[in-house]
């Protein structure tokens, strides 16, 4: 009876998570984020795919420039460029430099503009706002083509419109949104893809505040957005996000985040925007923490991974409303887990009164009367080690809280950044799995070699450290204490249901009897120690 209370109890606590962590989204909504993690998932796999084109377009250029190779080189250096811009500034830095010197090289006009354009354009989205606006000034325009000037005037406005969003002030932001609506609008003069004439006039519109004009050119250039082009494609449906936010759709704008995000992710773009967008739709609107959590630390982790220290600290406006409502969190968490001590300590001091009184009426019920007094000593055991831990969780978190109040106080959001990340570490699964060791060794401290003797003495499994089970060793632990599904013994220890899988029928197979080997492995500490 006590061994199904305690298995009961390990298994309530996925399910108490997993209620405080419900929000309130609808299932659409749910179903889109559902599958969003499932690219987020992958997106080790995609950055490895874009990372495989940079090699490969790297292998094919030659250092050694001539007549004969300067177009095909450029023409390589080009699409190097389109590839790692939104990936990574380091390779986007190279290709954008090589492109200058090819261009002096030909001499082409066209080529000369396009070049120091495009190296300006990757300064600003870095955050090199004064080296792109200086690049940009020093450009002559003289006898280049209607194309390429309206990719000058289009870059220009983006990059005057990206320094109105970066100063963010009354005076500058106005005077830099106006600049970049010159610029848009001069590149009306010279643009002829609709999608694009689409996408600046919404932009246009935008900055002047007139939102419901400016979604639908944005609407309308979605639609004419080729297939292929996943850049255009994630900049108008973020830039839809942020309309449906001012507009009061936020469920319409969490669908478009929600799109541009996976946009983003599958084509390795390490983007910022869309990310911290759709965290702050599950923070503000759904009351998901643990969703937008997640979010924001990819924004972080793609700001990280592009290079650039100036989207690192981008990050730090949302970061103390997070760490305020995590403190929260967990000292909701603390509180729990406190009732589910006395709950349990209550339930057990019940149960023992029932087994002492059945004890007084029956007297030859001796061997039960010993099994009652080994439990109740393991009960101890695990209860003092539990407090224990819940103490030492309390000190962490009080002295936590102390010093991430002294850190915002003083502004330092890289710090309190390293602070969170120390305190996740110190608390992970790993620290998890540690406890669960030691109070599992603590009650059956033979198990480690009764184990191993019904395993063949060349599959012997010893710990790497005194106090520490092996991971196969630990499913059956599990076991031992009357978890044999494999779906619930996964959940418990983090594994996936396959690893368990493959983890029993190996262990079996090395042991002496496979057929009685984990009827044995239940029966192991059942005699009074």
């Amino acid at each position: 009876m006590l061994r199904m209370t305690y298995k009961i109890f390990l298994l309530s606590i996925p399910c108490i998570m997993f209620l405080a962590s419900c929000s309130r989204t609808d299932s659409h909504t749910r179903n889109m984020l559902a599958e969003l993690g499932k690219t987020v998932e992958r997106r080790a796999y995609y950055a490895d795919s874009i990372q495989a084109e940079i090699d490969s377009l790297m292998s094919c250029m030659n250092d050694d420039i001539s007549p004969a190779n300067a177009k095909e080189e450029y023409r390589l250096s080009k699409q190097l460029f389109e590839v790692s811009h939104l990936y990574s500034f380091e390779y986007a830095q190279k290709s954008a430099s090589r492109l200058v010197t090819l261009a002096q090289y030909l001499g082409n006009a066209d080529a000369i503009v396009e070049s120091r354009t495009l190296q300006a354009y990757n300064y600003a989205r870095a955050g090199f706002y004064h080296e792109a606006q200086d690049s940009l000034d020093n450009i002559t325009l003289d006898d280049v083509s209607h194309a390429t000037l309206a990719m000058y005037y289009v870059i220009r406005g983006r990059v005057c419109h990206d320094m109105a969003d970066y100063t963010h002030d009354d005076k500058y932001t106005p005077y830099y949104n106006r600049m970049g609506n010159r610029f848009l609008q001069k590149s009306l003069d010279y643009l002829t893809d609709p999608m694009v004439i689409n996408y600046v006039k919404g932009k246009i519109l935008l900055k002047k505040g007139i939102l419901m004009k400016a979604k639908a050119h944005y609407l309308k250039a979605l639609q004419l957005c080729n297939g292929d082009n996943a850049e255009a494609k994630g900049i108008l449906t973020s830039s839809l996000a942020y309309i449906c936010k001012k507009t009061d759709e936020p469920e319409a704008a969490t669908h478009y985040y929600i799109d541009a995000c996976g946009i983003c992710i599958k084509n390795a773009f390490r983007d910022v925007n869309s990310l911290r967008g759709l965290a702050e739709m599950l923070y503000h609107v759904y009351d998901d923490i643990d969703g937008s959590s997640v979010f924001i630390n990819l924004a972080v982790e793609n700001a990280q991974a592009y290079g650039t220290r100036s989207r690192i600290n981008n990050m730090g406006a949302m970061m103390p409303l997070f760490i305020g409502q995590k403190l929260q969190n967990e000292t909701t968490a603390k509180h729990v887990l406190m009732a589910l001590v006395c709950f349990i300590a209550l339930l057990m001091t019940v149960l023992l009164i029932l087994l002492i009184r059945y004890h007084a009426r029956n007297r030859q019920l001796d061997d039960i009367n010993g099994q009652l007094e080994d439990t109740n000593k393991m009960k101890e055991t695990y209860l003092g080690m539990f407090i224990n831990s819940q103490s030492e969780f309390s000190f962490e978190l009080n002295n936590f809280a102390m010093v991430a109040q002294q850190k915002l106080k003083m502004q330092q959001y890289d710090a309190l950044g390293k602070l969170i990340s120390q305190l996740e570490k110190k608390y992970s699964g790993a620290k998890v799995l540690s406890t669960f060791d030691n109070v599992f060794l603590t009650i059956y401290p033979t198990f480690i070699e009764e184990f191993n003797a019904l395993l063949l003495p060349e599959h012997k499994m010893m710990p790497k450290s005194e106090g520490e089970m092996p991971p196969m060793m630990r499913i059956f632990a599990l076991i031992r204490l009357g978890i044999t599904d494999n779906s619930r013994i996964a959940a418990a220890l983090n594994y996936s249901y396959n690893t368990v899988h493959n983890y029993r029928v190996r262990v079996r197979n090395m042991s002496n009897n496979p057929r009685a080997f984990e009827e044995k492995v239940v029966k192991i500490g059942s005699k009074a120690k």
